[in-house]
């Protein structure tokens, strides 16, 4: 009898351990994400390169700072080596695994973006191009980096949202509501995740109007009846993919 209640307390023991510790989907779908933004590897020369050229005010020389029209915003490049700098320090093989050097200058740099805020006059850099590398450096590498600047990071990536006036349905709608499912994910929001899956979810259909997915699976964009099958068409494919 005392060898069968020690063996039942040892099974409830165990399966209150397993219980405590399995994951949840939404875990599982946030480590899936990082998984997918560590993959790029960066080149370790093109690193250093960074780290020893940046500007004590965190910029990088060879980029205009200046010009936020349209065709220009060479902006876009700061941001992506904010992303390189985070994914390399965060890489176990790197040979600048959580190197200081690396983390000072990804702060620096995060800094000078966060005081000024770039905003540029093409509408897709700050509601997707902008919001979208700056939540992949905080699922990167936002558990390092200082409060006050990941607090400060939130409210440019806030503008990818559902209200913005890119998120059009059937055009740029999937992409920023797939930008907000990953800064939900960082920031822990089970609940609204959902609701934002349920969204992009959602956007899987036929269009009887003049954009989005037409009965003969081509896809169009603009309701000038222009086919974007390839072009767009691909990224609205891709969304799905990317999710599922």
């Amino acid at each position: 009898m005392k060898n069968q209640k020690f063996l039942l307390i040892y099974i409830l023991f165990s399966f209150f351990q397993t219980a405590c510790f399995a994951q949840s989907d939404f875990d599982i779908i946030k480590q899936r994400i990082l998984v997918s933004l560590m993959k790029p590897q960066a080149d370790e020369e093109f690193i250093s390169n960074l780290v020893n050229t940046q500007k004590p005010d965190g910029t990088w020389p060879g980029i205009n700072y200046e010009d936020v029209s349209r065709e220009g915003f060479q902006h876009s490049r700061h941001l992506a080596n904010m992303v390189s700098l985070g994914r390399t320090y965060k890489n176990t093989v790197s040979k600048f695994y959580k190197s200081e050097k690396v983390k000072n200058t990804l702060e620096l740099s995060l800094k000078n973006w966060v005081e000024h805020d770039y905003f540029c006059e093409n509408w897709w850099h700050n509601q997707i191009g902008t919001p979208d590398n700056l939540v992949s450096l905080m699922l990167i590498a936002g558990d390092v980096l200082p409060n006050e600047l990941v607090e400060k990071a939130q409210p440019i990536i806030g503008r990818a949202n559902l209200n913005a006036t890119g998120a059009r349905p059937s055009g740029d709608r999937i992409k920023i509501a797939g930008i907000l499912a990953k800064n939900l994910l960082f920031i822990g929001d089970k609940n609204q995740f959902a609701e934002v899956i349920k969204v992009i979810e959602s956007e899987i259909k036929f269009n009887t109007g003049r954009r989005g997915m037409q009965i003969d699976y081509s896809f169009h964009h603009r309701e000038d009846r222009v086919n974007n099958t390839l072009s767009y068409g691909t990224g609205y494919a891709d969304a799905f993919v990317e999710w599922a």
